[in-house]
């Protein structure tokens, strides 16, 4: 009489095997969406990764990639490595009492995504409000002189100082939530346009022009912050030297929970906003170099 053939069980190494593949195919989804969104540039790239805020983001990031893929290893194994039969109510139990951890994984995973991808935003508007430091220093207007700001922290002071935050305001109001702020005056003139620009091409209207889009560019209004750095010598920006464009923006968590973990773990620039919802205050520098030259063109007449 031959023996039974003994049935055959998942190694128990296989958690770890599944969890740590899990772990580097995270990582490098992580680390491509960061070379991408960093314009494919190495500098930009090794910016992005010295900032300890955003290491803080992908490392929660990944953690939680990490931890979901070894607990379904976890319920895969054990599921398969005992008999069906009569253990169904175990199987359930065993299911129950994890699924809150995974929910937590799930929204740990979505809520750092999210956080990446802000900060890869804030990073990009901080570029935008450089580029336009060093086309606006240069003109000279009614009320500031040729490379001077009459402010260097107060767009309400100063022209230029305003339209270089509102360059740093287009980069982040795609990131920034449409339902926490009422609409602001210069939204409205914007939903107005896109209407006129969609009706008069025979398109219909996005929803998102009514719905969010007024909402979204008002948060970003009220929660984007621009700052300069003063000349080096005296109150004039001089030709070709560096001007560095600070741009601070809280970054709303949108997430529930997983909101409340990322601002203990980032108490130092957390923000609570009241009614348990928080954000996320992200500051990046960014440096070019001054154009410098005026550029009007001098209209000359001929008698």
């Amino acid at each position: 009489m031959s023996n039974p053939k003994p049935k055959s069980h998942p190694s128990k190494a296989t958690p770890l095997c599944v969890g740590c593949i899990a772990g580097v195919v995270g990582l490098c989804v992580i680390l491509s969406g960061i070379f991408l969104g960093s314009g494919g540039q190495m500098d930009g790239f090794s910016r992005v990764l010295s900032s300890s805020q955003f290491r803080l983001f992908m490392y929660v990031g990944l953690g939680s990639v990490l931890g979901f893929a070894i607990m379904t290893a976890m319920l895969v194994y054990l599921g398969a490595g005992r008999k069906l039969k009569n253990q169904d109510g175990t199987a359930i139990i065993e299911f129950a009492l994890v699924l809150p951890f995974l929910l937590g994984m799930i929204l740990l995973m979505a809520q750092s995504s999210l956080l990446m991808g802000g900060y890869l935003s804030v990073n990009y508007a901080s570029f935008c409000a450089a580029r336009a430091a060093i086309v606006q220093i240069p003109r000279e207007t009614n009320s500031e002189l040729l490379n001077t700001v009459n402010d260097y922290d107060d767009p309400e002071a100063s022209g230029k100082l305003w339209n270089i935050k509102a360059a740093a305001v287009w980069g982040v109001t795609p990131v920034s939530p449409g339902t926490l702020t009422p609409p602001s005056a210069q939204g409205q003139v914007l939903r107005d346009g896109l209407e006129r620009f969609f009706e008069v091409n025979n398109a219909p209207v996005p929803w998102w022009v009514n719905d969010q889009l007024e909402s979204r560019l008002s948060y970003a209004e009220e929660n984007t912050f621009v700052s300069l750095v003063p000349p080096k010598n005296g109150n004039v920006y001089q030709e070709r030297e560096d001007i560095t464009v600070t741009v601070r923006y809280n970054i709303y968590l949108s997430v529930p929970y997983a909101s409340r973990l990322l601002a203990a773990l980032d108490s130092d620039n957390s923000i609570d906003l009241g009614d348990g919802r928080y954000a996320l205050t992200v500051q990046v520098p960014c440096t070019l170099t001054n154009e410098g030259v005026d550029d009007k063109i001098t209209i000359e007449t001929f008698d």
